[in-house]
């Protein structure tokens, strides 16, 4: 006798818990993911990095952090963290906080999204979001988005509200602005969630906050009587490590160029800057973050634009501490006509910027960063919108 179904089916199912009682072991779980009810483009990538930032105010302690002293390396430690710090905090958070206002429900029939953002001394700005499949890798193949922002797919009636990880699936985005409502929209943004921002519950005591996993590329666009500025922004960002919600890392590729109606090339910056956060245990079992910070930055100025000669700049930064710790490992090379600056692999205390025994940052840290290599150059191919990103939005 068989219950229900076929019996060949039955009879599968009774062999598999068979063999599973056999080897005395069960079948663990799958672990779950939240899937928030709405989402919003996240506009704070940031990760604390006060440990080794520079101090305006000259002081070396805030909140028992140390900050950086007036030792020999004290303009050394501090130049991957600020300028980390300026492109997450200050460049990110300004872009990204009209995107942010929008609340998109989560639901498999939303497939696309018009929100208008209202301005007490400018006009209304209108955003339009599209969630369809397309090909953000540049591979010439979509990217398999689901198409709408549900992350299991969109032949559902509802979005559930957790979901086995191995179920989820990117969801995509472009995004196009309209700042004026006599003028066409414009191309804005482009990317993909890996995993879903979720918002706070201020409902509840904690923070839930968190900008999930994700990819995305901003382009900004000011043209002049006489000349164009481009910025060109691409981020790879990882804030929900399910082993560890310690573990986080975000990357920002940075291109800014001024370029004259001859062709005539102005400024030119390139910047590509890395945070990783990792939690870690020491051996007495004692709870810690270890933080790597890198940052390449390239810059050229034409004379013209300076008034005097032409500039070229080249400076890469390498370093990692820690939050219990007041010790930095790094290096630091700067390339530039007028000075040559090379710090190799050094061994620092941050409160007095001071060279202390490499033993210290190899065994007792454990934050070496002799074998680290510098970050590469941030390249167009970073920043420049995907090729099958369309002039305007499709009608909805």
């Amino acid at each position: 006798m068989f219950f229900g179904g076929k019996k060949g089916q039955w009879w599968g199912w009774l062999w598999a818990a068979l063999l599973a009682g056999c080897s005395g072991s069960a079948t663990v779980p799958a672990p779950l993911a939240e899937i928030p009810a709405v989402i919003s483009i996240p506009n704070d990538l940031s990760i604390d990095v006060s440990e080794a930032n520079s101090s305006p105010s000259g002081i070396r302690f805030v909140s028992g952090k140390a900050l950086v002293g007036p030792g020999p390396l004290s303009n050394v430690i501090p130049i991957g963290p600020d300028l980390a710090r300026t492109i997450t905090e200050d460049v990110l958070q300004g872009l990204l906080s009209p995107f942010n206002t929008f609340e998109i429900p989560v639901s498999p029939q939303t497939r696309n999204f018009t929100g208008t953002l209202p301005a007490s001394d400018t006009l209304p700005q209108v955003f339009k979001f599209d969630f369809s499949d397309y090909d953000f890798d540049g591979d010439g193949v979509n990217d398999g988005f689901t198409g709408c922002t549900c992350p299991v797919g969109c032949n559902l009636q509802v979005c559930p509200e957790e979901a086995p990880l191995e179920d989820l699936r990117r969801v995509g985005f472009r995004i196009w602005i309209q700042n004026d409502p006599a003028g066409n929209f414009e191309k804005i943004m482009a990317g993909f969630f890996e995993r879903l921002p979720v918002k706070d519950d201020p409902l509840t005591p904690e923070n839930e906050e968190n900008p999930g996993k994700g990819r995305f590329r901003v382009n900004v666009f000011e043209a002049s009587e006489s000349a164009l500025e481009r910025l060109l922004i691409g981020v790879i960002y990882d804030h929900k490590d399910p082993d560890s919600p310690s573990n986080q890392s975000t990357q920002a590729f940075l291109w800014r160029d001024l370029t004259r109606d001859d062709g005539t090339i102005l400024l030119s910056n390139q910047i590509n800057t890395e945070i990783r956060q990792l939690g870690r245990n020491d051996p007495a079992g004692t709870a810690y973050l270890e933080k790597s910070v890198k940052s390449t930055f390239n810059g050229f100025e034409d004379a013209e634009f300076t008034g005097g000669e032409d500039s070229v700049v080249s400076e890469r930064y390498i370093g990692r501490f820690r939050d219990d710790a007041d010790f930095w490992s790094g290096s630091y090379v700067l390339d530039e006509e007028t000075m040559d600056i090379e710090v190799p692999t050094t061994c620092a205390r941050i409160s007095t910027a001071s060279e202390v025994p490499s033993e210290i940052c190899e065994q007792d840290l454990l934050i070496d960063t002799s074998q680290e290599a510098f970050l590469r150059s941030t390249l167009l191919s970073d920043v420049l919108f995907p090729a099958d990103f369309p002039l305007l939005p499709p009608p909805f």
